[in-house]
């Protein structure tokens, strides 16, 4: 065996000693135990493994540990054990070469076992990757010196996993969805100061299986489903992980003692010791005996691998050994390079720009705040993405060429690795073969490719990056024609030149500039000129919320949707865009739907999200079925089927076996809200006191010695509602639903009308890629791209402009055209609110100046200070204070209301919204009306008859009945002030049908006055005489009636034109009598013309046989069933009343 010259080598069997061996075989039974006790109660494992020394050892163990409890009929078989790899796209790259090598062996090993394995490798989405990441104008990088935390292992590692591992528990039978499980992690606390601390914050630190099953039995129910971290080596050191290793295996690379085998699912873990050794600046060594401390580590100390541009660590020493090495030196130090820049770029502010993107909710100012890196920071960080991933590509083209030719023998990196007298040649052989593997495979890195330029392009024109379109595409293509920039250079050179010209490191605290300087704020709008206290004294009565309009927040996303393109064209004129008309309010239902295989039986439960009550569909069979199919949709993708089914034997055919499935998922019903009355109760029982939160923008301060330093303000801003939490607390609110066919202008992304069903996503995936659309597009549409971008950049140079600046929206929507990228569902309300809110800036020329210099910008019309943007927010948040304590009065008032103050408030707010309920009928019947019209004319809106016709027959008996209004009208508390009162029983008894009939007629006679008009109409085509004009329009001279038929039906918001309304009715009504048509035409114009007489026939007859108890039954009805009144007591007050009455009668007669 070969020998490191100098060094006792972890090959060197007579370096070992039995103490050595009995402690790894000791740790190694103590942790299969701790695994196997976790399986014996019950729980379900999901390892978390980067296949490097820390998680090899968990995984090892963990497979061991459900060997044996299967082995002892511990468990079932069935039992999953799900083994999850996140790569990163930036591992270094021995770990790539290891991890498919011990990917192969777990899963050969566990199905030898008979172990249920689900192993699999997932990646971040594309929006999260690093080019994305950090150069999207969404993040800015952390680093040591950055004093940001670094949550970059959170949003690629831990938040990846998690989503992976969601999808495959909803991929499994229910009754392992529902287990407790563990998530089983190589975390130690002697790793850094950093995962120590990070541990004890989860809780894993010490966390031993009996202390962790203590916690499961505390939560009870709780636990079902839950996922529990696990950390079994947590109090292990490195040289525990070193030692543990070397004595795994079949072949160990250090002799156990007899009946002392380690079990593992490889061999040996050779070659993972010998890419750790690659880690430090000496050979990885098995420190001997009284010099193996325990707190010490191996490799020196210095051989620890994570991300390649991790900016966590001051230096990257594993990195910077690993390039002495010629089979890694080979690919250069870009890497080294790029993550000293980001260093340099997360700390140093002369990278940044003062970027507005973020709005004050109360003044609606717009904020430029330095925490986005200037445009030609951004285009450097992508043309070093682009240029590593093109020297990546070289290198494994260059790779398959000589492995082609035979010649593989001569590689550089083979010869390296084959000369390596540091490992044995069992392992040289083993790492030659995954080296050339791995080579073969793909390039070692893929940091920017066509879709990265693409959604990279998407990204800065949604934010507002100032430069040219579709540069990043633009950049890509240089790149590939070989026009270049230079790497930057990496810290220490820069030091070192730094030094030579007599200067100071550029991180010496007077050199670099880390101090941010406070934001600046745009005020978009004319700020008030009134002021609260101004208006107070000049006003001669009480200021209300209308006087204060000019001083209340401003609704921005109304103001986006007003103030939106309606069609948006690109440089060649073609159309990208277009503004679609979508509902502007929905209901929103939570559905839970059940399904069970063995009977096919379905139980749907539905409830309004808004109101927070439960309600019943099934009634109504349009709208169920539509339920219905939601929910089988749902079902669909939860047994992952590639198409939703909507066939109950098909869904029961894949199902089969499985216990039933509970299912829960949100679904809108369209034209409908949520209607809340101004008229409000109170109780005398408050709910729990809402949270306030955040109340300032609050301000850094740094504490020394010296005292604290005040320094920028933290853009935090509070919700300015003007409803006080007394009034949250002891408001009884009276909310219903209402149809409502008002409509929003919305983009409309896809032109092309692609169908992209995102329901089957597992991620999180706000942007994804349709791969056939995007292979099509890629074959012409990038070049026209950079045809785009160049044209773009020629004009503005012929004109004398700048070529490198922002231009607008337009590309966003010329991306969403046909190259495939589609937006999730779920985000598509942010990216219309971005376009919108950036559109505005562009117009202001906001992204301009933020390029320029802190002294440009103070200097700037509608620029003012944070000290100026918080007099203007104070002022207008003393109006909002004043209103507040306004409807603060207003429900002390109520709460301290005597008896008979209160069943006056009940009965003056129960009549007032019976009063508005009714109103709200009255509206719905004639809406209802006026789309019968419609929808016989032209078979269109059918879906908004669905809705009236619901919302009819859920709230017709309010109508009628007293009881039912008052439960849905009035509080309980006015309900029992109310029927506690004769006379207030008597007034609501008179009230209630007095209204009624108003109803009634009212809506009849709409009624009859639009089939009179219809009527006239008709007459009016046979008595006058008609003539067709140069369009064909048929018209007559007197068209004041189809008018009127025309604009009533606007005003009820089914049609938006109504001169075209009403000269479609003259031409139905001359159809119908077979004036200027055929036998074909008339019959259909006759048909329509009658559909609609019969529809508005039908509502007449519903209208007209409303009715209810005479009053006095009204009362009688009320004070027999909700009355605590005692009857004797009443019959009395009757009884007085009467006598009182007769007496003042005869004492007029006398007089």
């Amino acid at each position: 065996m070969d020998n490191a010259i100098g060094s006792v080598n972890i090959f060197n069997l007579n370096s070992l000693t039995s103490s050595l061996a009995l402690d790894a075989y000791n740790l190694s039974e103590a942790l299969i135990e701790e695994i196997c006790t976790l399986l014996r109660a019950g729980l379900c494992l999901q390892f978390s493994s980067s296949h490097a020394k820390d998680s090899s050892t968990v995984t090892n163990a963990g497979i061991e540990a459900m060997r044996r409890c299967i082995e002892r009929g511990e468990i079932e078989p069935e039992r999953p054990l799900v083994i999850l790899t996140v790569d990163t796209l930036l591992e270094p790259e021995n770990i790539q070469c290891y991890v498919p090598v011990s990917y192969e062996h777990i899963k050969s090993t566990c199905e030898s076992y008979g172990i249920n394995l689900i192993i699999k490798i997932v990646s971040p989405p594309i929006h999260q990757q690093l080019m994305v990441l950090f150069a999207g104008v969404q993040k800015l990088f952390s680093s040591s010196m950055s004093g940001r935390s670094g949550d970059c292992s959170v949003i690629w590692k831990i938040d990846t996993m998690r989503r992976s591992l969601k999808a495959i528990k909803e991929s499994l039978p229910l009754k392992y969805q529902q287990s407790t499980w563990a998530s089983v992690t190589g975390s130690r606390s002697s790793e850094s100061v950093r995962r120590k601390l990070n541990m004890r914050k989860v809780g894993v630190n010490d966390l031993k299986s009996t202390k962790l099953l203590s916690i499961i039995d505390n939560d009870g129910t709780k636990a079902f489903g839950k996922v529990y971290n696990f950390a079994p080596i947590a109090d292990w050191s490195t040289p525990d992980v070193i030692n543990y290793l070397n004595h795994a295996g079949d072949k160990p690379c250090s002799l156990t003692l007899p009946n002392q085998r380690i079990p593992a699912y490889i061999d040996s873990f050779g070659l993972l010791l010998a890419i750790y050794g690659e880690g430090g600046s000496d050979t990885c060594e098995i420190v001997m005996d009284d010099a193996m401390d325990k707190g010490g580590s191996s490799c020196n100390g210095t051989a620890r691998y994570g991300c390649t541009v991790c900016g966590m660590v001051s230096k990257d020493h594993s990195g910077l050994s690993m390039r002495e090495l010629p089979r890694w030196g080979r690919f250069g130090d870009s890497f080294t390079r790029l993550r000293d820049y980001f260093i340099r770029t997360s700390v140093d502010v002369q990278y940044r720009a003062f970027h507005p993107r973020a709005m004050c909710s109360v003044t609606s100012n717009v904020y430029l705040q330095p925490n986005v890196l200037k445009a030609n920071v951004l285009e450097k960080l992508v043309y070093f993405g682009a240029q590593m991933t093109e020297d990546y590509k070289q290198a494994h083209l260059d790779f398959k060429a000589c492995y082609e030719r035979g010649e593989i023998e001569s590689d550089i990196g083979v010869k390296d690795i084959m000369s390596d007298t540091s490992m044995s040649f069992d392992v040289r052989e083993q790492y030659r073969d995954a080296y050339i593997a791995r080579m073969l495979k793909s390039p070692l890195y893929d940091l920017f490719s066509e879709k990265h330029a693409v959604l990279l392009s998407f990204l800065w024109t949604l934010h507002g990056v100032n430069t040219s379109p579709y540069r990043p595409v633009k950049i890509l293509s240089n790149v590939r024609k070989g026009k270049r920039i230079p790497f930057p250079k990496t810290n220490d050179e820069l030091n070192e030149l730094r030094a030579q010209q007599g200067l100071k490191a550029w991180d010496h605290k007077d050199v670099l500039n880390r101090d941010i300087p406070d934001a600046r704020a745009y005020q978009l709008f004319t700020p008030p000129q009134d002021t609260l206290k101004g208006l107070q004294s000049s006003l001669n009565r009480k200021v209300t919320e209308t006087d204060l309009i000019n001083l209340l927040p401003i609704n921005m996303e109304s103001y986006w949707l007003q103030n939106n393109k309606s069609l948006m064209l690109d440089s060649n004129g073609f159309q990208i865009t277009r503004l679609t008309n979508l509902p502007l309010h929905t209901r929103r239902i939570k559905l839970k739907y059940t399904f069970d295989p063995l009977t096919k039986e379905e139980v749907i439960k539905t409830q309004c999200m808004q109101l927070n009550r439960t309600i019943e569909l099934s009634t109504y069979s349009e709208i169920y079925a539509q339920v219905v199919r939601a929910g089988r949709e749902l079902l669909s993708a939860s047994l992952r089927l590639d198409e939703a089914i909507y066939d109950l034997d098909v869904l029961q055919s894949h199902s089969l076996g499985m216990e039933p499935l509970s299912l829960t998922t949100t679904m809108e019903m369209n034209f409908c809200k949520s209607f809340e009355s101004t008229i409000i109760g109170v109780s005398g029982n408050p709910r729990k006191r809402p949270s306030t939160g955040l109340r300032f923008s609050r301000r850094k301060r740094d504490f020394s010695k010296q005292g604290v330093k005040i320094g920028r303000a933290s853009l935090k801003d509070y919700n300015p509602t003007v409803s006080p939490a007394l009034h949250e607390q002891h408001q009884s609110a009276i909310k219903y639903w209402l149809p409502d066919l008002s409509q929003k202008l919305a983009f409309q992304f896809d032109l092309a009308n692609y169908h992209h069903n995102d329901v089957n996503l597992t991620e999180y995936t706000p942007y994804y890629f349709d791969e056939a659309c995007f292979s099509t597009w890629l074959e012409k549409g990038f070049d026209s791209l950079v045809i785009e971008h160049d044209h773009f950049v020629s004009t503005a140079r012929d004109n004398k402009l700048q070529a490198r600046c922002y231009s607008g929206v337009e590309p966003c929507h010329k991306l969403l055209l046909g190259t495939g990228l589609v937006i999730s569902s779920k985000f598509e309300r942010y990216v219309q609110f971005s376009l919108a809110r950036t559109q505005l800036f562009h117009e202001c020329r906001l992204f301009r100046l933020s390029t320029k210099s802190l002294s440009f910008i103070d200097s700037a019309k509608g620029v003012i200070s944070m000290a100026g943007q918080r007099r203007q927010k104070a002022e207008q948040l003393l109006a909002v204070r004043y209103l507040r304590n306004e409807k603060r009065k207003e429900v002390s008032a109520l709460l301290k209301q005597n008896t008979q103050q209160r069943k006056n408030q009940a009965l003056t707010s129960i009549m007032a919204r019976l009063s508005e309920f009714h109103e709200h009928y009255r509206k719905v019947c004639e809406s209802k009306l006026a789309t019968q019209t419609v929808y016989a004319l032209t078979q269109k809106p059918k879906e908004i008859l669905h809705v009236m016709d619901y919302w009819l027959a859920e709230f017709t008996p309010l109508c009628c009945s007293p009881e039912k209004a008052l439960s849905v009208l009035a509080t309980e508390k006015e309900r029992i002030a109310l029927c506690n009162d004769l006379e207030s029983v008597k007034q609501f008894a008179i009230a209630f049908s007095e209204l009624l009939n108003d109803t009634k007629r009212h809506i009849l006679g709409i009624i009859e006055t639009t089939n009179n008009k219809f009527n006239s109409v008709v007459s009016q085509v046979l008595e006058e005489e008609l003539f067709v004009d140069d369009l064909n329009n048929i018209e007559m001279n007197d068209e004041s009636n189809a008018m009127f038929i025309g604009e009533w039906l606007k005003s009820q918001s089914v049609v938006g034109n109504s001169y075209l309304m009403a000269h479609g009715i003259i031409k139905y009504s001359v159809f119908s009598i077979g004036l200027h048509c055929t036998a074909e035409v008339q019959r259909g114009s006759s048909s329509r013309l009658e559909q609609r007489k019969k529809l508005a026939q039908e509502l007449f007859h519903y209208i007209d046989d409303l009715s209810c108890q005479s009053v006095e039954a009204l009362e009688r009805l009320l004070l027999s069933k909700h009355s605590k009144i005692d009857r004797v007591a009443v019959m009395n007050c009757e009884r007085k009343a009467t006598l009182a009455e007769l007496r003042a009668i005869a004492s007029h007669g006398r007089n």
